[in-house]
């Protein structure tokens, strides 16, 4: 009985930590990844222009700030905030959209 106590207590201490959420944290092209804490995290990609010089800004946000800052992209995915994700969304969404119209 004891090990499988010791068993269940391992496995939900590691699948909630395996359950944070990862997102990409830049300024510009300097990214790495980060785990992010809170109660309700989202994922962020946000653009700034400072003295003529735009900026990328990624990262780790919770939902109340993403719902404040209207010109920003949020996502509760792991990962979900890199510039390649949304590529491949718009690109799942236009190939059937233009094979449909060649092949009308």
């Amino acid at each position: 009985m004891k090990p499988l106590v010791t068993l269940l207590l391992a496995f939900f201490l590691f699948s909630e930590a395996s359950e944070a959420l990862k997102c990409y944290a830049c300024i510009n092209s300097d990214c790495k990844t980060e785990t992010c804490v809170g109660s309700d995290p989202r994922c962020i990609t946000a653009q700034a222009k400072v003295l003529n010089t735009a900026y990328t800004g990624k990262g780790c946000v919770d939902t109340t700030v993403c719902n404040a800052i209207g010109q920003a992209y949020c996502c509760s995915s792991d990962l979900c905030n890199s510039a390649e994700g949304v590529y491949w969304s718009l690109m799942m969404i236009l190939a059937p959209l233009l094979s449909f119209i060649l092949f009308l």
